[in-house]
């Protein structure tokens, strides 16, 4: 709360500087309602009298700021927004401020919203993710007395989770989900097994795929998940 106040000041006086200058503050974004998105060409966006437009001048979420605005204004934005926050004693930490700019692809490692700007790059620290989750819960699961549907919420909850932190924050490929299902699987077929031979020749020799085990164990699939937190946002 105190942060968003902070940052609501910082706000104002960014706006009274800019103004002072003659410049605007944030990215414009135009939009006709009910039609396709406008040209590219601004200044025919901004002369359709049908068009409605706001400007986006930050993004907050908890304590993580992120200022938007064009080359002419930022820089003395985010000098301006720095300085309020020293004035009521916030902290600011000039070695985790990250900068990325529209057009170019030089922010693939940048995070924003829970997902990486970079799509592969995204997918990689998914996987990472999961990959630790995954190991720690095959450790965990191996002599417990639950149930194996009990088992494959405990993996839902504790290991899908970590790959699909903020999945609906981004645009997905059915590739990628079939990337994280594909990992996930791993530790699904474990759990379904008898653990008396390997979890694939078990499945071969009791004419099994992947789809029977999930629908034995009780969960959905990774791509279902997605689609549902997407048309949820």
């Amino acid at each position: 709360i105190y942060h968003s106040i902070v940052m609501e000041i910082a706000m104002r006086q960014r706006e009274q500087k800019a103004e002072e200058n003659n410049v605007n503050v944030g990215i414009l974004w135009c939009w006709n309602p009910g039609y396709s998105l406008p040209p590219k060409d601004r200044r025919k966006a901004e002369g359709n009298s049908a068009n409605e437009s706001f400007r986006i001048k930050g993004s907050f979420f908890a304590d993580d700021s992120t200022l938007g605005g064009e080359r002419q204004e930022i820089e003395q934005g985010r000098d301006i927004t720095v300085e309020t926050m020293r004035l009521y004693e916030a902290k600011c930490h000039p070695d985790k401020e990250e900068k990325f700019e529209f057009g170019r692809e030089n922010a693939n490692e940048i995070r924003m919203l829970g997902s990486y700007i970079g799509r592969k790059f995204d997918i990689k620290m998914r996987l990472k993710r999961l990959g630790s989750s995954k190991a720690i819960l095959r450790r965990r699961l191996k002599h417990s007395k639950l149930s194996k549907k009990q088992q494959a919420k405990v993996t839902e909850i504790c290991a899908e989770s970590t790959a699909l932190f903020d999945a609906n924050a981004r645009p997905w490929y059915v590739s990628e989900a079939n990337q994280i299902q594909r990992s996930v699987d791993k530790l699904y077929r474990y759990i379904w097994s008898s653990k008396k031979e390997p979890p694939l020749i078990e499945m071969a020799n009791k004419d099994k795929n992947m789809f029977k085990v999930r629908q034995e164990l009780g969960v959905t699939s990774i791509e279902s998940k997605i689609e549902k937190r997407a048309l949820l946002r």
